[in-house]
């Protein structure tokens, strides 16, 4: 019945009659059955291509269904546990990038999060100086319009948010 479903393509849906579910029962019941393990195996890997894939082209909803799917039928694969940490990352990402030149704070709250689920994301290390270069920029323009006030609280800011350096201690 498996391999029936198997070859139409049902390897995960319909959820109630899919051939993954249908080799698994057949696991359970022989547990040394190598043609059911072997055809887990093939769709283990043919999700794990579409979840790529769903990541890849920032199609989040794809990529979580087929993320759920993956926990499903192969609770125990840890290779399939990082993608949930990916999926947020390039959430994230995407989610910061709308703030950047708008709400600085907002990004660096945001790339901070980030950087507590992959702190050598690549994507922090490049937008956190510009952060820093725009909230200063703001700063300076303030400064130079006779706004001190609003000045020293966002040079106060930057130095909250990026410590003190000698431009900031000016």
């Amino acid at each position: 019945e498996g391999d029936m479903l198997f070859d139409k393509g049902n390897f995960i849906e319909p959820e109630e009659e899919n051939a993954a579910g249908k080799y698994a029962e057949a696991e359970k019941i022989n547990t040394g059955n190598q043609h059911a393990a072997g055809r887990l195996k093939q769709i283990s890997g043919m999700l794990e291509k579409d979840l790529k894939e769903s990541i890849e082209k920032n199609d989040f909803s794809a990529a979580k269904k087929n993320l759920s799917s993956a926990e499903r039928y192969f609770p125990s694969s840890s290779f399939f546990k990082d993608y949930s940490n990916q999926i947020k990352v390039k959430e994230l990402e995407i989610e910061a990038g709308k703030f950047l030149y708008t709400d600085p704070v907002q990004t660096y709250n945001i790339c901070k999060e980030i950087r507590g689920i992959d702190p050598d994301n690549f994507y922090v290390s490049s937008v956190l100086p510009e952060i820093r270069n725009s909230m200063i920029s703001y700063a300076d323009k303030e400064y130079n319009k006779g706004n001190i006030r609003t000045a020293l609280e966002n040079y106060n800011q930057v130095k909250v948010l990026f410590g003190s350096d000698s431009y900031l201690d000016e």
